[in-house]
């Protein structure tokens, strides 16, 4: 999210504009163990969540918008792969 914010500000120039946008995702979450396994939480903090039953897990939209430079085709293909820099 970092670095989706800062190459928004580095690569919209002067007058430019970013929008940000946020909005929970109306989900229904069959799995919980299932979900809690797609996020970067050692095993402690994912075996309490899953033990209690007051537990919830939301999902979130997160969208930035900005008339910068954009990416090209080339770079859309490697936006998602760790490590690489467009």
């Amino acid at each position: 999210m970092i670095n989706l914010l800062s190459n928004a500000l580095k690569f919209t120039g002067k007058g430019g504009e970013i929008e940000v946008r946020v909005a929970k995702t109306e989900t229904v979450i069959k799995d919980k163990e299932e979900e809690l396994s797609k996020l970067y939480l050692n095993e402690e903090e994912r075996n309490q969540i899953v033990e209690d039953p007051r537990a919830k897990l939301e999902k979130f939209t997160i969208q930035v918008a900005d008339n910068g430079a954009g990416i090209s085709e080339e770079g859309l293909k490697q936006l998602f792969t760790d490590y690489s820099s467009l």
